[in-house]
């Protein structure tokens, strides 16, 4: 190579470090501005002209939260995930973005999911009997059911008129109970028996218990531990 070339090429490779350096700066501009955008723009259910939106600190403050983690997907890609407050108020712990939280009911989308890939399988009709699919544990129906079948589109949707809106959740020292011991209400579950309120179909229903016979239905079909099913075939 002589020193003609050698110069030419250098030049070469320094406008294009240039122009992806040039490129990363605008993208890391346009993202701060998205960020900027959510922490100083939060808006409550209903809007009136006068309103002024809440920035993320405003809010954490009005809910007594101590810290929140949030994260933004566009194109199935994470584009940024930032933390707010404390993870440990009395250990002045920040919350980052990899700080971790319970899932809670964030779990519910990803569990239907789960099921609705053994309809799109094949494995389960949304449409009939869900004791047709238990094995491990029947839904009692009662009176109040009307003698109308529960199906998973009801337990999806929140319409079986089913019980237990949510679970206190356990400590990390505590026995956890099986799933059927949730069901039923018994120790070591710390939650009410699940069971029907209502006539499926009627009315909406916020129901953890619902979902988590969903959860069952999918493990007696599959015979496959909860979280392996999920890790293969949702994750």
């Amino acid at each position: 190579m002589n020193k003609k070339t050698s110069i030419i090429l250098t030049v070469l490779l320094l406008v294009c470090i240039a122009a992806m350096a040039q490129r990363t700066t605008q993208i890391n501009d346009t993202v701060q501005k998205r960020i900027k955008q959510v922490e100083e723009n939060l808006a409550g259910t209903v809007q009136t002209t006068d309103q002024k939106p809440w920035t993320i600190q405003e809010r954490m403050a009005y809910y007594k939260v101590n810290g929140v983690t949030v994260a933004v997907i566009k194109n199935y890609k994470l584009q940024w995930a930032k933390g707010y407050g404390w993870a440990d108020v009395s250990k002045r712990v920040p919350v980052t973005e990899r700080t971790l939280f319970q899932a809670a009911s964030l779990s519910k989308s990803l569990n239907a999911v789960g099921v609705l890939k053994l309809v799109q399988d094949g494995k389960l009709d949304p449409e009939k009997d869900i004791n047709q699919y238990l094995k491990s544990w029947k839904l009692p129906y009662d009176s109040v059911a009307k003698g109308k079948i529960i199906n998973i589109k009801h337990l999806l949707s929140h319409t079986g008129g089913i019980n237990v809106s949510g679970f206190g959740g356990y400590n990390i020292n505590d026995t956890i109970p099986m799933v059927v011991q949730i069901l039923n209400g018994t120790k070591p579950a710390n939650s009410a028996r699940v069971r029907c309120i209502a006539a499926p179909g009627t009315k909406y229903t916020y129901s953890g218990g619902g979902v988590t016979i969903s959860q069952l239905i999918l493990t007696d079909i599959t015979r496959q531990p909860y979280d392996q099913f999920m890790y293969q075939h949702v994750f």
